[in-house]
């Protein structure tokens, strides 16, 4: 009995200590100063070699511009802010609190298309503290750039060595930090200062490699570590590596070699000892091969990324390889098509399952962009040729919906289905609709015959007609 209640006492003692121990969420508050309503987004990158994103959660924008939001996060990173279709980051730390003013160019918020105008949205925190991590890495930024813009010719040329470490040490001593610490900035910083070591010493890549890519802590969290490893490892397979040749891993791959002999061939790259790199590596580079290189075969590429989801010994890897085959077959030929809802102007529901049995052209437009537009008068010559054999279905992008009401009854023409998804910004991320004019083309069961479709203006019906023919 005795040894039941010092059961019972430590169990009572642990959940004191876990609670004691908690992290407590992120506060967030602040002001949009262009916004008087709407939602503001928060993405969280699950991780940064696909750069794959999940939404944390989204916070009410009052009349005056203002909100407030809690997050929960276990570790210090990047996250990624969204207004409509516009976006800005910043950087969050566990169980801190912040106040952020965020601006914006007004004339790029109300258009999907945002991003490839390259307008964003602008974090401010306040006060301003030189301590502040987002204040420390925009200070380093802008000394970095600043950097970049009067020496860069020297890290291409056959610069003295101790000429360029003279060049780097005025960075330096510009922005102090600790090489050695674990923290967020001052990693940071380090593998900052490693794409500037990588540019110069690309003929001794395996220096860099010892200097960088050895350790056995891998801050995976971490942006500027994560996008060294990027650009280190960039198209390594397309003799970057002396160590390694195309061949030999397109004939390993295409047989089915298991995933372990595959990273053992990898390692007999000096650069590639680092088992948790090296896996990384092959998650990056069995993505560039399933996009550009039609010799490999795709089946055994998402097989040896299945391997890695089931097998590697790190969690983050399992992450990355999920993400990866997840980026890979997202919009590609004979994979279903992303599950959607949207309404009419009448506020009927239709979901992709209400358009099963028939080929279904997805058309996306928005009422400012003509392009979109001018291709609505061949989608009506398409519906007068085939008929109720293809069904077409126009989705409006503009954020304020009421506008689809009046663009059906302008054109009374177009008797297609137009729907919208009321600013469901999940059904954007989905199909990824941030550049105008977009199709997609689906076929009976649901599933991607072409992503992006081609433009009705420029060969769908050809395509449509062969479809049909087979």
């Amino acid at each position: 009995m005795a040894t039941k209640y010092k059961y019972i006492i430590f169990a009572i003692l642990c959940c004191l200590t876990s609670a004691t121990y908690a992290i407590k969420p992120i506060k967030i508050s602040g002001k949009l100063t262009f916004a008087h309503s709407g939602q503001l987004r928060f993405y969280q990158y699950t991780d940064f070699l696909t750069e794959e994103k999940k939404l944390l959660a989204f916070a009410n924008i009052d009349s005056n511009g203002l909100f407030e939001i809690q997050l929960s996060l276990k570790e210090t990173q990047l996250v990624e802010l969204a207004y409509n279709a516009t976006f800005g980051q910043m950087f969050l730390e566990p169980e801190k609190s912040y106040q952020v003013e965020i601006s914006a160019d007004t004339q790029a918020l109300d258009r999907i298309d945002a991003q490839l105008y390259g307008f964003r949205l602008y974090v401010a925190v306040l006060p301003y503290d030189s301590s502040e991590l987002n204040y420390k890495i925009d200070r380093f930024e802008r000394y970095y750039r600043y950097f970049f813009y009067n020496f860069e010719e020297y890290f291409y040329q056959q610069t003295p060595e101790a000429t360029y470490d003279s060049l780097v040490n005025l960075l330096r001593v510009r922005i102090p930090y600790d090489e050695q610490s674990m923290d967020f900035y001052s990693q940071y910083v380090k593998y900052r200062y490693a794409s500037i070591d990588f540019l110069y010493y690309q003929k001794n890549r395996e220096k860099v490699y010892q200097k960088y890519l050895t350790s056995a802590y891998i801050p995976y969290n971490n942006i500027s570590y994560m996008s060294f490893l990027n650009e280190f490892y960039e198209r390594y397979v397309y003799g970057a590596s002396k160590y390694m040749h195309t061949k030999t891993l397109e004939e390993q791959i295409n047989k089915g070699t298991p995933l372990f002999k595959i990273l053992d061939l990898l390692g007999a790259d000096p650069t590639l000892v680092n088992e948790q790199v090296r896996e990384m590596v092959l998650i990056k580079t069995i993505g560039e091969l399933y996009k550009e290189n039609d010799n490999f075969n795709r089946v055994q590429l998402l097989n040896l990324l299945q391997q890695i989801i089931v097998l590697s010994k790190f969690e983050e890897h399992k992450t990355m390889a999920t993400n990866m085959v997840q980026h890979l077959t997202r919009f590609q030929s004979a994979y279903p098509a992303p599950y959607f809802t949207l309404k009419d102007i009448y506020n009927n529901t239709f979901h992709l399952t209400d358009f099963a049995g028939k080929y279904l052209y997805l058309h996306f437009f928005a009422t400012y962009n003509q392009e979109s537009q001018q291709e609505m008068f061949v989608l009506e010559q398409m519906q007068e040729q085939f008929g109720d054999k293809l069904q077409i279905v126009s989705v409006m992008l503009d954020f304020e919906s009421a506008k689809l009401y009046h663009y059906v009854n302008e054109h009374k023409n177009f008797t297609w289905t137009f729907l919208t998804p009321e600013n469901s910004y999940s059904f954007s991320d989905a199909y990824q609709t941030y550049t105008l004019p977009l199709g997609v083309l689906i076929d009976p069961k649901g599933k991607i015959v072409s992503y992006p479709a081609l433009s009705p203006t420029r060969g769908l019906m050809v395509q449509i007609y062969t479809l049909f023919s087979d």
